[in-house]
């Protein structure tokens, strides 16, 4: 390096390692794990330019032992959420010496070339544990190499009854790509792998809102977008509305069951890291209550109702009454 001469590093291995005392003083690293007999001819003919390389990482690569465990599907808890670092005099949120950041996340990997990721569509934007829906977007290699990319599509849950990952990886596909020309791009995903266990380890698929993000690895997210996942049955009612028939005008309709009966309600706010949170403001047709020491809290309040819960501090959450609904609520605090 001191004589200005380029230094590639191959790491031959078959774990992740950490790097930190060569990886900023290289040209270039290549991970090629254990490649059999033709290893040395493929590490030759990819070093010098007779194909792009376009290996993924299938984990992620850490900083330092400190960090361990580091995965990109882990549990929304407190670690890198705050993003304040502190310092052995003054501790802050996260690592003191370092971020909470790996090296190198998992489905990392360059090329010698560059991607532009665009136009991304859903072939339906509500959909229910039966479906499949349909991800296309447009890849564009902006360089002047062909190349090979590999897209990936990671899934969040936005809200849950139990913990899930901030993110997990559902689908992926790798495809060839001119250089300077588009690829058009369609991963598929069936909804019934959005399952979760519950608290009773049930595996269900619960309706909410779920983010899809499409990118070139776990931490190189390139577009975003949500879908709703909706019960079998609303969506039949929804899909058979216009074919009801009309109320005749000698008799009284009857009013929407359930809709206006009161019910006792009961649950525990606690915030990213599950900690019971006190003093929780949980207001719903004009009744207030208050979280005790445990987080816990109890209103009676009709079907139908919307909960609000606020703290000084927290994003304000909302929670639709249902009947025999779970009442438990993450809050999730505003960072500055």
């Amino acid at each position: 390096m001191a004589l200005g001469k380029p230094l590639v590093v191959v790491l031959v291995t078959g774990r992740p390692l950490v790097m930190e005392s060569s990886r900023h003083r290289v040209g270039a690293l290549v991970v090629q794990w254990y490649g059999g007999e033709q290893a040395g001819l493929s590490l030759a003919r990819m070093l010098f330019g007779e194909f792009s390389p376009s290996g993924r990482l299938p984990l992620s690569f850490p900083k330092s032992v400190g960090q361990l465990p580091v995965y990109y599907n882990a549990l929304p808890t407190d670690k890198g959420y705050y993003n304040k670092k502190g310092t052995p005099e003054k501790p802050g949120r996260d690592y003191v010496f370092s971020d909470p950041y790996p090296a190198y996340a998992f489905g990392y990997g360059l090329s010698y070339t560059s991607f532009d990721y665009n136009t991304l569509q859903l072939s339906s934007r509500s959909a229910n544990e039966k479906d499949t829906i349909e991800i296309q977007f447009t890849v564009r290699n902006m360089g002047k190499r062909p190349a090979m990319e590999v897209a990936q599509l990671y899934v969040r849950d936005l809200k849950s009854s139990v913990a899930t990952p901030v993110k997990q990886l559902y689908a992926f596909h790798k495809a060839a790509i001119g250089p300077e020309k588009e690829q058009r791009f369609a991963l598929r995903l069936p909804i019934a792998e959005l399952f979760l266990h519950d608290r009773s380890m049930r595996r269900v698929v619960e309706p909410g809102q779920f983010e899809l993000l499409v990118g070139a690895s776990s931490a190189d997210i390139r577009l975003r977008d949500t879908l709703t996942v909706v019960p079998i049955a609303q969506q039949k009612s929804a899909n058979s509305a216009p074919t009801r028939l009309k109320t005749s005008p000698q008799r009284t309709p009857q009013a929407t069951p359930n809709t206006s009966r009161t019910i006792r309600i009961a649950g525990i706010v606690r915030n990213v890291q599950a900690f019971p949170l006190v003093g929780v403001k949980v207001t719903a047709d004009g009744k207030t209550a208050q979280t005790n020491a445990r987080g816990e809290y109890s209103l009676s309040v009709r079907i139908g109702s919307t909960l609000h819960f606020t703290l000084a501090g927290y994003r304000t959450e909302t929670l639709v009454v249902k009947e025999n609904g779970l009442f438990d609520v993450e809050l999730t605090p505003v960072t500055p």
